[in-house]
Order: C-alpha cells, then structure tokens, then sequence
C-alpha cells in the first residue's frame, strides 16, 4: 500500500480490500496476542454493538443521577450505616512506592491504575497524569485523560469483551451498566431495581 496521510505507520492495521466502488463488505479478524488496543477500537466496538456512544452515556448517566447519589450516600454515612468515602479508599489504596507495574496489578481481574502527583491526602488525587484499564493482570488501554473517562472505558472493555464483573463489585459494575449508561435496564436485579427506585424517589 503506497505511502499516504491516511495510512497506519505505528498501528497494527488489517487489509481487506484494496479499493471498491460499491457494495457491502464485511470480515472477521481473529486478534492473538494483542496486550494494547487503542479507545477508539473500543468505543467504536460498543457503539456497534449498543449503538449509542460510550463515553457521552457513562457522563451523562452521572450528571443526571450524581446528586441524587451523593444524597443517599449523605443520609447513609450520617447513619453511621456506611464506611466514609476516605476510610474506604485508606482500605483500598496500593502503596506504589519502589514497586513494578507487575506487582501493582498482580490479581487484577479488570480495574483501573491511576497514576497521579504528589501525596494522596484526600479521597482521590487532584494531579492526575495517566489512568489506564486493566485486564487479566495486562495494561490493555492508557494515557486516558480522567478516572470518569477511565471508569466509561472499563465498562466498554467489559462489554465488549464480554467480560465477567468481579464478584465481590458485581452490583457496583451493575449499576454503572443499568442504570447510569442505561444499558437494558429491564434486566437488573432487584437489589439494584431498588436502588434505582430509591434515586428516582429523590428526584421527585
């Protein structure tokens, strides 16, 4: 293929066809071994197969339903029902000092690294340079501009992979797919059926 602004010179790219006029075309393309894909890949992939975009769904699911979130999680913590939001991320934070990726992401069956600057001082960092999504113990995306775009990238890797939640957040990933992307929402579980009729009854 000759040389053009339109050709792929560092990406792994696949020839179908040289050229057509007219018609449909459609092909398959078995991928071994491919540890990193590009988000558009991704996004492109979901969009075919849910036909709407990922990304804008994810951020406008939690522009719609945050504040009513952070209401339920107000009312809950006031209860002393809940753990507060730093004690829970004191729990799960990973000390990164002197330590490899491979050891960072060692068990991961699907999350997200977030490399950030400075002291982690609050519930999640200010300064943040780089998130990426892990699959299997395997970097599979990165260079992600935010945790939110982060979070929207994981759910269309799980997605589109067709991907098994973790057990023990299977209904956190639940409620990110049903309600807030609105992703068949029909199909949710009573549990989260009843978390979502919690939310609606905040916002009347």
């Amino acid at each position: 293929m000759e040389n053009n602004p339109e050709r792929f010179d560092y990406c792994h790219s696949v020839l179908g066809k040289e050229g057509f006029s007219s018609g449909k075309f459609y092909y398959e393309v078995n991928v071994k071994e491919k540890t990193k894909w590009a988000p558009s890949v991704i996004t492109a992939e979901f969009s075919r197969i849910v036909t709407t975009d990922l990304v804008q769904s994810f951020l406008d699911g939690l522009d719609v339903l945050l504040p009513n979130l952070l209401q339920l999680y107000k009312a809950a913590v006031s209860s002393s029902r809940r753990l507060t939001l730093s004690s829970i991320m004191d729990g799960l934070q990973k000390e990164a000092h002197d330590q490899t990726l491979d050891v960072l992401m060692k068990g991961m069956h699907v999350g997200l690294l977030i490399g950030y600057e400075g002291a982690l001082h609050e519930a999640f960092p200010l300064e943040i340079f780089n998130v990426a999504v892990v699959v299997e113990e395997t970097i599979i995306l990165h260079s992600i501009r935010d945790v939110p775009t982060g979070f929207a990238m994981l759910m269309g890797t799980i997605y589109c992979l067709y991907l098994e939640y973790p057990r023990k957040m299977r209904y956190s990933f639940e409620f990110l797919q049903r309600v807030i992307m609105k992703i068949k929402p029909e199909q949710c579980s009573a549990r989260i059926h009843g978390l979502r009729n919690k939310l609606l009854r905040y916002r009347l």
